[in-house]
């Protein structure tokens, strides 16, 4: 997709600010007779004075020009018409066409806006139109736009670029802090922005290699090399951009031809997609991608199982570009999950593919629409956007209409009918510029001024207002949330990294483990050194690590078996950079630490006694130590003696303490120094949590699935047999985020109600009183629960309006409550979070702002 369309739960935009910088002077104004022919008669003569006082300042992308009108030599002016220069090259600003009356701005307006204007710097002229005549101004001074790319919504596989893994319910700028650039398009899990000078940029998940680049995940935006790059459309797994030589390349996941190669083989870096030099446009989806040609012409390859390519058949997978129809007047096209649309020269719009949500805008939704069909009869159209299940676009009289599925309000014209069977008007604004349609969502811009707004589906803050909640109108993206992620874990202790990038803890500090220099416990917040760039943290019982923005890893507290990973045992009571620079995430277990790196490796130190570091039975390692040599990890979490991962096939693997069956391999055999995997038949595994002796993972179908230790009842099945050395299903209930604690565990499901089980001798489970419980028991009666993290004999949990709240055991002030009092109920924090990962074990709580 281009810089219109959204994929998956997300929205990434392009945004401006414009400096004034150097003044310079054009030629003296000049007139001109544009009539022709000859003849004889009288006719007035005069000279027709230039507008003056010229001026251009901008807001966003929109570049606001005044001036000051001339005198004509009788009567009234006909108009005005403002002109653009980037350099020596003009375009029309406002007033379109000197020689287009019906486009002139009226004689009595001296000011115009020029919106969505491109970044770069620029100089704007004003002509005067009196009769044929015409004068044009000297230039203004010189404006810059500069264009910086912010993101909202999930951001779990740092598809936002802002070098986390968190998600962002308001607007956050990417990581680079760029203010150059051009265009952006997002795919499911990944995104991709060009820059003015033709770099190209992609960050995100890279499981395909649709970055183009190393590594599985790349948090930040990570350079394409090539410095001619011009357009770029980014797939669910995949990305094809064009070169300003016309050439097409793509990359990453081709399993339906989707990378146009005439084959199925995947690509890790670009490939030209043929020869030819003419490809103008790209727009790339699920799986289908669309292209024009500077000759006009419509191409389509890949999935076609719902005629989304266009040709007339469903015929799959198409894996070489085929041209749609005949026609030679194609100017944009735009592919959504299964359909695609596109808009014409002369201003008609055109879909077709699937059409069971009426998403295609013909009146039916009769499915598939296998060739191009043209919606309704108007001739205005200037822009498109398809989505998951819906359809938007804009016309040339800056109206917006949306049709398509609408259970979520995402056609925003006011209600959640289920579908929009023909375009509908969005409200009764005429000034939409651009358009684009997500999953269940959609987001536009308005000129004067390049306000933003959104909605539909918000579960993940997709609509940036810094909330969760949905809406069936279009709603003006509002400002940042303070908080952005909270974790549990450790023996006492808090931490709490903030948006400006500080991180502050506080509690038990008996090993220095809130890494402010000293050893002396606390109920308030102190920082933690000067860094203002904290990424992720996490911690085990008296050790605490945090991942900086560089990449640099950094750790703190006890360090008697080398958990630190810093080579020595030496306790450090400030944060000590772990050697490397390209460290992604970081699981803390007990008294030993798990990592991973951007190129997807593992790596483990500390203490291996129970073989958790996977690398067979040793003492301790006091610096980190690779695991196998697999660049296919996923996701990892660290407990007391055991440790289990994903990888990006969707196994999952354990290893360490096995002696109440955690590791989930069938027996109690332990220890079990290298990974091995659970359910050699399984590959849905989604996440994995691992507690003090038990574990639980949750498959991509969101059911739920526990094993190991039960004494406490912990597992949830009703009973406190132990142990349980298989993966047991815990119940049918579809579940969302799961935390494990000492002997207890807490998760969400998908309908945001809280359920705990086990251990509950300080209040942990949140439900009012110290029962033990071995079922999942309801915590309270919220239904806008978020994310959740299990500690010792505490737990934090978010919800989705980003409220943090806190219960159980309190002695070192781990509720972050400001007092030692211990809850039995969720107790509201001041400030808020949006999401909540557990550290390991204990009592520490820790949030990424």
């Amino acid at each position: 997709m281009r810089v219109s369309a959204f994929r998956a739960r997300r929205f990434a935009v392009v945004t401006g600010v414009a400096l004034a910088l150097t003044v310079i002077v054009a030629p003296s104004a000049l007139a001109y007779w544009h009539s022709a022919g000859a003849g004889s008669g009288a006719g007035t003569t005069g000279t027709l004075a230039a507008p003056t006082g010229v001026t251009a300042s901008a807001s966003g992308a929109t570049v606001t020009v005044n001036w000051t009108a001339p005198t004509p030599p009788s009567g009234t002016l006909a108009g005005y018409t403002v002109i653009r220069y980037a350099g020596a090259t003009p375009s029309n600003a406002c007033g379109t066409d000197p020689a287009n009356s019906a486009t002139f701005i009226p004689a009595g307006t001296l000011t115009c806006a020029d919106p969505s204007v491109p970044a770069g710097t620029y100089t704007y002229t004003v002509i005067a139109v009196w009769r044929s005549w015409t004068a044009e101004s000297a230039a203004s001074s010189t404006v810059t736009v500069t264009a910086v790319l912010k993101w909202f919504g999930d951001g779990t596989l740092g598809q936002g670029g802002v070098a986390d893994f968190s998600a962002e319910l308001s607007p956050t700028q990417e990581s680079t802090g760029a203010t150059t650039w051009n265009a952006v398009s997002s795919g499911g899990s990944n995104g991709c922005a060009t820059r003015t000078d033709h770099t190209l940029w992609c960050w995100g998940l890279n499981t395909s290699g649709q970055l183009g680049v190393g590594g599985l995940l790349q948090a930040s935006p990570t350079q394409i090399t090539g410095t001619t790059w011009a357009a770029v459309g980014t797939g669910s797994s995949y990305t094809c951009a064009t070169k300003t030589n016309g050439t097409l390349w793509c990359w990453g996941d081709n399993s339906v031809g989707e990378l146009g190669q005439g084959n199925l083989t995947a690509q890790a870096s670009p490939v030209q997609v043929g020869a030819l030099t003419t490809w103008a446009t790209v727009s790339a989806a699920a799986g289908d991608t669309c292209a024009t040609k500077t000759d006009g012409t419509l191409w389509c390859w890949g999935n076609n199982s719902q005629g989304q390519i266009g040709i007339g058949s469903i015929v799959t997978p198409q894996k070489s570009p085929v041209q749609v129809g005949v026609a030679t007047t194609w100017a944009t096209v735009e592919v959504g999950d299964q359909h695609a649309c596109a808009t014409k020269s002369d201003g008609t719009l055109w879909c077709w593919g699937n059409n069971a949500d009426y998403q295609v805008g013909i009146g039916n939704n009769v499915t598939p629409q296998m060739s191009p069909i043209q919606v309704g009869v108007a001739t205005t159209w200037a822009s498109v956007s398809a989505g998951s299940s819906h359809t938007c676009g804009t016309q040339t009289d800056g109206t917006l209409w949306c049709w398509g599925r609408n259970n979520n309000g995402q056609a925003g014209v006011g209600n959640y009918a289920t579908r929009q069977f023909t375009p509908a008007q969005v409200g009764v604004a005429t000034t939409w510029a651009t358009v684009g349609a997500g999953s269940a969502f959609t987001c536009a811009t308005r000129t004067g001024g390049g306000t933003l707004w959104c909605w539909g589906v918000n579960t993940n803050g997709q609509l940036g207002a810094g909330n969760t909640t949905q809406t069936n109108v279009p709603g003006q993206v509002g400002a940042l949330s303070t908080w952005a992620a909270v974790g549990a874990g450790g023996l006492g202790h808090t931490c709490a990294p903030k948006a400006d990038g500080t991180l502050w803890c506080w509690g038990q500090n008996t090993y220095g483990q809130l890494g402010d220099g000293a050893t002396r416990a606390t109920s308030t917040r102190v920082q933690v050194g000067a860094a203002t760039s904290w990424t992720s943290a996490g911690s085990g019982t008296s050790h605490a690590c945090g991942v900086l923005a560089a990449g640099t890893l950094w750790c703190w507290g006890q360090n008697n078996y080398g958990q630190l990973g810093v080579g020595s045992t030496a306790t450090k009571y400030v944060p000590t950079q772990v050697a490397g620079t390209t460290w992604a995430t970081v699981a803390v277990g007990t008294i030993f630490t798990c990592a991973t790196k951007t190129d997807g490796s593992l790596w483990c130190w500390g203490y291996d006694g129970d073989g958790q570091l996977g690398i067979g039975i040793v003492a301790i390692q006091t610096s980190p130590v690779r695991v196998g040599l697999l660049n296919t990890w996923t996701q990892a979490s660290a407990g007391a003696g055991g440790t289990c991962a994903t990888r990006t096939d969707h196994t999952l693997w354990c290893w360490g303490l096995n002696n109440v069956g955690q590791v989930g391999i069938g027996n109690v055999v332990t220890p079990q120094g290298t990974p091995v995997q659970v359910g050699a038949a399984v590959t849905n595994w989604d996440t994995v949590t691992v507690g003090y002796s038990h574990t639980c993972a949750t498959r991509t179908d969101h059911t739920l699935w526990c094993w190991g230790d039960n004494t406490g009842g912990q597992v949830g099945i009703g009973s406190v047999a132990t142990p349980q050395v298989s993966p047991v299903q815990i119940g049918a209930a579809v579940w969302n985020t799961v935390g494990l604690g000492w002997l207890y565990s807490c998760a969400t499901r998908t309908d945001g109600t809280l359920w705990c089980w086990g251990r509950n001798v300080n209040g942990q489970l949140g439900i009012g009183s110290v029962s033990p419980q071995t079922s999942p028991v309801q915590v309270g009666a919220a239904t806008t629960w978020n994310t959740i993290a299990a500690a010792h004999a505490h737990t934090c949990a978010t919800r989705t309006d980003s409220t943090l709240w806190c219960w159980g055991q309190n002695t070192y002030g781990q509720l972050g409550l400001g007092d030692y009092t211990q809850r039995t109920s969720p107790t509201q924090l001041s400030g808020t979070a949006t999401r909540v990962v557990a550290g390991v074990l204990a009592d520490q709580t820790f949030t990424l702002g």
